[in-house]
């Protein structure tokens, strides 16, 4: 069109390379990573679901089979497990802590629109924070018992 060509003409004269239609796009793929470096300015985190052999290198993940689990339940559990999780000997307190508060803005909404029904969830220390989650629980009901 005739607006391209002129913005074409513009950057010629400037000196400067006009960019292709679609590359822009393509470029904001490349700053996505599943494994950010210890100095990586992390701006945001969002929720993937993938096989997890693609996955399997990233730092933040869950494996997801099949079980009893809804998806709210799964999504609440999920969340917990990134935020308990053990940081890698590479990362500084510093990241780790940057990390857990954009996952903690996260959305509850968007984990569970992410998710599959039914579901259990598959991760190294999980038996941990769902004991965790039974004794909030069970403090959670004391208390109203002893308020009543």
């Amino acid at each position: 069109s005739k607006e391209r060509q002129e913005v074409a003409q513009l950057l010629e004269e400037e000196g400067e390379e006009a960019v292709q239609p679609g590359l822009e796009a393509g470029a904001k793929l490349e700053v996505l990573t599943g494994k950010p470096f210890g100095d990586d300015e992390v701006l945001s985190a969002m929720v993937v679901c993938a096989p997890y052999s693609a996955v399997s290198s990233w730092h933040y993940k869950l494996k997801l089979v099949p079980g009893q689990l809804k998806k709210g339940k799964a999504a609440q559990q999920g969340l917990r497990i990134f935020l308990s999780d053990k940081p890698d000997a590479a990362s500084t307190p510093a990241c780790i802590a940057s990390w857990r508060a954009l996952i903690q803005e996260v959305p509850e909404a968007d984990v569970i629109t992410a998710l599959i029904g039914n579901v259990k969830l598959s991760t190294p220390g999980i038996q941990k924070v769902q004991q965790q989650l039974k004794k909030e629980k069970k403090k959670e009901a004391k208390q109203r018992s002893q308020d009543s």
